[in-house]
């Protein structure tokens, strides 16, 4: 994670229920990793790194990308 230009904060949770079962086919979510970018051309920077090229790689070694789901969303509000 440090290594990846304009990440900001990294949270990866395991999940503990779902409320929606079935929102992503047959597969149920185990993992959830939340990943915050200075902005959207930075995490665009970010992808084409070689340490983001790595970590495809190593999804790909463990089961692929099938085993992923990958959502982009703007914060629009935050409360504490």
């Amino acid at each position: 994670m440090t290594k990846t230009p304009g990440l900001l904060r990294c949270e990866v949770a395991k999940v503990g229920r779902v409320f929606v079962p079935g929102f992503l086919g047959d597969t149920e979510p185990y993992l959830l990793a939340e990943m915050y970018f200075e902005s959207k051309d930075a995490m665009k920077a970010a992808f084409a790194t070689d340490e983001w090229t790595s970590s495809g790689a190593n999804l790909k070694e463990i089961g692929g990308m099938e085993l992923v789901a990958m959502f982009s969303a703007e914060i629009v509000e935050e409360t504490r």
